[in-house]
């Protein structure tokens, strides 16, 4: 059974250089405005009791999605098709009127979502007491923090128990403690099969709690399936936008020298233990490095591995004047493939590139280098961070010593 049914929804938003146009626009019949395609032919469905995580840039359609399904907003083509309450924390004091006491909020915002008074008596205390406002409950909620909203709008939303929780990254504003308790509520939502949405910019929160995830992306979706295929993905797409920094940090190591050079690199690549070539591996296997060159004259020379991802941060590096190695001494015409074995490569998941190089004899001016094939490491656990360790937890617990006490 499905909880929320989206089928080919579409929002075209109409843009006018100035506000008279609008008017001019309805007395004319002539068009002139612009149209804006925020969302474009989204569809998919959430069964009852799933978490669906929402990611993707500011400005992807996103929040416009969520109002849809809240039924805040109106989609220009499409249909949604929900089953039970829903309730939803959007924009931060949306819902509420700002000279009103947090208490008669309560009262309005519960209202608006169909409970009676009655209803709502029965739950103002546990509202007031999730929301910790206390001391603030009977105070204009114009004079409340932005983390103070937060709080009671999703202490609000909470506790009226809906069938269908919707959250559009309101979390991000709240302290470290409340933040807690709205993950571990949300958590409790899921055990009793209810059915959130989740949009976060925090794809840590996003991995922990939701099974599926949608990627957005300029209106479309752009990737939608199990959570951690979904995240990685879109980690890869943003490693990449930000690259630009990191590419004139490396240029300036890895300088290519376009000239003639005394001797090149032909090939780059990575093989496992069975000589097999991978572009696609888990953690703690073997990877063996390699790269053929060719010298044009006879020269003195070191070699280099480098693995960097795909945002062009230096992951490892491997140089054998580093390592001690004495040059190897090539003589024109020779190819010679290099080689260099790590054992439990323990990067975690991500798009990386190879890189290897020639030196010269100090190790400090590069011949020539070149680029591997992408490498993708998928890692099957959850595990967040840059690299994996293997590990061993150990647990030692101590009596707890009797105190005595003199009377």
């Amino acid at each position: 059974m499905f909880s929320v049914e989206v089928r080919n929804v579409t929002k075209i938003f109409k843009r006018y250089k100035k506000p008279a146009h609008r008017l001019l626009e309805l007395l004319t019949g002539k068009k002139l405005h612009e149209e804006f395609w925020a969302l474009k032919n989204i569809l998919f469905n959430v069964p009852q009791g799933q978490v669906l995580g929402i990611i993707g840039e500011n400005g992807a359609g996103k929040s416009t999605l969520l109002k849809i399904l809240a039924g805040t907003l109106m989609p220009s083509s499409g249909e949604v098709i929900t089953q039970g309450k829903i309730t939803a924390l959007l924009e931060l004091g949306a819902g509420f009127h700002p000279d009103f006491t947090g208490r008669q909020n309560i009262y309005l915002n519960a209202s608006l979502l169909g409970f009676s008074e009655q209803e709502i008596m029965q739950k103002e205390q546990d509202i007031i007491k999730f929301s910790e406002l206390e001391d603030f409950i009977d105070r204009p909620v114009k004079t409340y923090s932005s983390g103070m909203y937060v709080r009671l709008a999703f202490s609000i939303a909470t506790n009226v128990d809906p069938d269908i929780l919707i959250i559009d990254e309101a979390l991000a504003v709240g302290d470290q403690h409340f933040q807690k308790k709205c993950i571990d509520r949300m958590v409790d939502f899921c055990k009793r099969r209810k059915t959130v949405i989740f949009c976060s910019h925090n794809l840590y929160q996003v991995n922990l709690l939701c099974q599926r995830a949608i990627w957005i992306h300029k209106g479309k979706i752009q990737k939608i399936g199990p959570t951690k295929e979904v995240t990685r993905e879109y980690e890869d797409y943003s490693l990449k936008k930000n690259k630009r920094y990191h590419h004139q940090t490396t240029k300036s190591i890895y300088n290519i020298n376009n000239q003639k050079s005394d001797c090149k690199v032909l090939k780059v690549w990575a093989e496992n233990n069975n000589k097999a070539i991978v572009t696609e591996l888990q953690p703690f296997q073997d990877l063996i490095l390699k790269m053929k060159i060719i010298a044009f004259k006879e020269v003195k020379v070191h070699f280099g591995f480098a693995i960097l991802r795909n945002d062009d941060l230096l992951c490892f590096c491997s140089l054998t004047s580093l390592d001690t190695l004495k040059p190897q001494h090539l003589y024109a015409g020779e190819v010679v493939e290099v080689q260099n074995k790590i054992k439990n490569f323990s990067l975690l998941d991500g798009t990386y590139k190879i890189i290897g190089g020639i030196l010269d004899t100090s190790g400090l001016h590069i011949y020539h280098h070149l680029d591997s094939k992408s490498l993708t490491v998928k890692s099957p656990r959850q595990v967040m961070g840059l690299v994996d360790f293997k590990r061993q937890w150990k647990f030692q617990i101590q009596k707890a010593q009797r105190v005595c006490r003199k009377s």
